[in-house]
């Protein structure tokens, strides 16, 4: 399949504190740890789609709450998302909002180590 995206990496400052979040946030998703090039690498994905986000932890990496904005799946309910954003010591800096019917809601939180990230779903 063509995407325009094919990876996404999210810097962290304590890798272990990023996945607790993540794994919470996104109902206790696996991520697969490994190190690779001298970081520390820990990758997830939805279900069984082909796109991989990983959360990485090394020098070049710094967390950012300006720069690109990416939206992750929220599954079925963007609110339950931010609901655990909250729950988890993340900042919820956009509540849900319906950017219309055909698109469906966003939300947008920073994360526990600063970054900014988004997320959609069709509710």
């Amino acid at each position: 399949m063509d995407r325009m995206v094919k990876f996404l990496e999210i810097p962290t400052r304590d890798f272990d504190r990023a996945a607790t979040f993540y794994k919470a946030v996104f109902d206790d998703m696996n991520i697969f740890v490994t190190e690779m090039l001298g970081y520390k690498m820990g990758f997830f994905r939805k279900g069984e789609e082909d796109m991989w986000v990983a959360l990485v932890n090394g020098s070049n990496y710094v967390p950012s709450a300006g720069g690109v904005l990416v939206y992750l799946n929220a599954g079925s309910d963007v609110q339950t998302v931010l609901d655990k954003v909250q729950q988890h010591h993340g900042t919820v800096l956009t509540p849900k909002m319906q950017v219309n019917e055909d698109i469906g809601y966003i939300g947008i939180f920073i994360d526990t180590e600063g970054n900014r990230i988004g997320i959609h779903a069709e509710q």
